[in-house]
């Protein structure tokens, strides 16, 4: 994303998807983590609904994708996901998606791979937030 401009990077991400989504298909992996991006870009202006619909987009592109490379954008959509939940108070949305994520992750990284860790270090916020 931009530094610290993340209206630029909306702009630059919505180019980056027009192009992606011609030249690919709107169900390619290459525009699913770009819709990932663009939904870390409006998450960071909390324009939560327009997140939601691009990380819900790019979900549901890479739980069809069951290569190794498309289950690693999945777990880092869900974990994005969790994350944006999180932030709108919505722990026990968040925690289901993170356990997911946490699964998925340990499954491909293991316990002990820093992208698993830091998962389930948001599955634990969301768990205590929950209760």
């Amino acid at each position: 994303m931009a530094q610290g401009r993340p209206e630029e990077a909306v702009r630059i991400f919505e180019d980056v998807l027009r192009v992606r989504t011609e030249a690919l298909g709107p169900s390619h992996r290459s525009v699913a983590r770009a819709e990932i991006q663009m939904s870390a870009a409006l998450a960071d202006l909390s324009r939560w609904s327009e997140a939601e619909r691009h990380i819900s987009k790019a979900i549901r592109t890479l739980r069809s994708d069951t290569t190794r490379g498309g289950q690693r954008w999945l777990a880092e959509a869900l974990h994005k996901r969790g994350t944006q939940f999180l932030a709108t108070g919505e722990a026990t949305l968040a925690e289901a998606v993170l356990k997911e994520a946490a699964a998925l992750r340990e499954a491909l990284l293991g316990s002990d791979d820093p992208d698993t860790i830091e998962t389930v270090a948001r599955l634990e916020e969301a768990i205590r937030s929950a209760s």
